[in-house]
């Protein structure tokens, strides 16, 4: 199979890459970089890079017909934290990018897409909360009530994408992806002091982070992420739909002792201030995406720990 991943040099690309890869699948890597980051290039070794323009739907779709595409795998976006600070960009890339993607899918006949969602969808906590009697089983069909613009822009990818299934028949699956860790994520993201953390901690350096001590969130190993969206690329003709890709189900507290679990020396500050809430990242089940797309984690949290130190060395 060849398999298109779009903003695949990114964090969650590599990954996905590497998957592919090992199963013995072509990649094609179509980005506006010319070429893997300076020191990433080994971990892309064997793909062929496309430079394009995800903004331009006629370019995407010749690059798929002439490199005999037969699948795509969504994963350019803006972050979170961006988002919020350009809505209109987010709208141009989130939006209209992932539109692209599943136009020109349809230009060049392609029946399967998939692409990365995320959390963010479903909104606060505290509107859960009220509403929800098990939290930490958020069903794959909870109602979405997003409070950022990253979720905003997310819930309407997973919108559109019904809209295609339904007018054309095209398999195109969403994977909701929660906050993820792992070596080379970039740093200044919302949720990067989760990897600081971790590799601070492996090597003895202090370090703190502010939480709520007891409020829980939804964490997920990057190599667990990229199985999700491999399982879904993947999955039987005619699947469709979106899927929940779950995670670990934690505290703050807890994973700083995950942390100190596997790397016994670590010296990490944990202050619990009410400020430093993350009421927006909901806890979700994954069951049905073990059931419809067969995709069940190969890490604990622990063990995924561990191995993004391994993975560094």
């Amino acid at each position: 199979m060849r398999t298109l991943i779009t903003g695949g040099y990114g964090f969650i690309g590599m990954y996905a890459t590497a998957r592919l890869m090992e199963r013995g699948h072509s990649v094609y890597i179509f980005d506006t970089l010319p070429g893997p980051p300076p020191g990433m290039e080994g971990h892309f070794a064997g793909t062929a890079a496309i430079r394009g323009d995800l903004l331009n739907p006629l370019s995407l779709a010749e690059a798929i017909s002439k490199n005999g595409i037969d699948s795509i795998i969504h994963l350019a976006a803006l972050r979170n934290n961006d988002s919020k600070r350009f809505p209109y960009a987010a709208f141009k890339l989130n939006c209209e990018g992932t539109m692209n993607c599943f136009e020109a899918a349809r230009i060049a006949g392609l029946s399967r897409v998939c692409y990365a969602s995320s959390v963010a969808v479903l909104g606060r906590f505290e509107f859960f909360s009220k509403n929800v009697r098990d939290m930490d089983l958020l069903a794959d069909d909870a109602p979405c009530r997003p409070s950022n613009v990253y979720g905003v822009t997310k819930l309407f990818c997973e919108m559109m994408g019904e809209q295609y299934r339904e007018r054309y028949g095209m398999s195109i699956i969403g994977v909701r992806l929660p906050i993820i860790f792992g070596a080379g994520k970039k740093g200044g993201s919302r949720s990067s002091h989760y990897n600081e953390l971790i590799e601070k901690s492996a090597v003895g350096e202090a370090v703190s982070v502010k939480a709520v001590k007891h409020e829980k969130f939804n964490i997920q190993y990057v190599k667990d992420s990229a199985k999700a969206l491999v399982c879904a690329c993947l999955a039987e003709p005619g699947r469709g739909g979106v899927y929940n890709s779950g995670g670990a189900i934690i505290t703050m507290e807890a994973y700083v002792q995950a942390i100190k679990n596997v790397f016994p020396r670590a010296d990490i500050t944990l202050i619990d201030d009410p400020g430093a809430s993350i009421i927006d990242d909901t806890c979700i089940d994954s069951r049905l995406a073990a059931e419809e797309i067969g995709f069940t984690p190969e890490f604990s949290l622990e063990q995924g720990i561990k191995d993004h130190m391994d993975s560094l060395i």
